[in-house]
């Protein structure tokens, strides 16, 4: 265990849940029983309030909820492409943190330790980009047909 640093074995610790996260949100797809709620949620009347429970703030019904039902709960509210853009996100903070903390022989590709803000401002753009994406649809959908 020579070369591995307290701090390696935190980050490392760190990443690979946030990386198994991220292979979540890309490969697992909802069930079909997810997709027909959510197909019979979206015919629901628009004029009326969300309930409880689909209320996504701290003071929903579901706040006592464990954190993966909560991660559950916000990836089926995202579109397909959104958690694609999501998932691959989270597996580039986390491979780009244990490419950092790691000596420079062990990950051949990434990004230089001088150009993280590139990095970060390309995450950030794409995960903005495309909530913002998803709000658009989903205002477009819940408004009436013009005449």
């Amino acid at each position: 265990m020579s070369g591995f640093s307290p701090w390696m074995l935190l980050v490392y610790a760190l990443c690979i849940p946030i990386a198994v996260l991220g292979v979540w949100f890309v490969g697992n797809r909802p069930s079909l029983n997810q997709e027909t709620e959510s197909e019979h949620d979206s015919v629901r009347d628009t004029d009326s309030p969300p309930s409880q429970s689909q209320r996504w703030d701290g003071q929903s019904a579901h706040s006592g909820s464990s954190l993966l039902d909560r991660l559950k709960r916000y990836r089926s509210q995202l579109t397909p492409p959104s958690r694609m853009v999501t998932g691959l996100c989270m597996i580039l903070v986390a491979y780009h943190a244990a490419a950092y903390i790691s000596p420079d022989h062990w990950f051949g590709l990434k990004v230089p330790l001088e150009r993280w803000y590139i990095l970060l401002g390309g995450i950030s753009l794409a995960l903005c980009g495309t909530l913002a994406i998803d709000r658009l649809e989903t205002t477009n959908d819940q408004r009436p047909p013009r005449p």
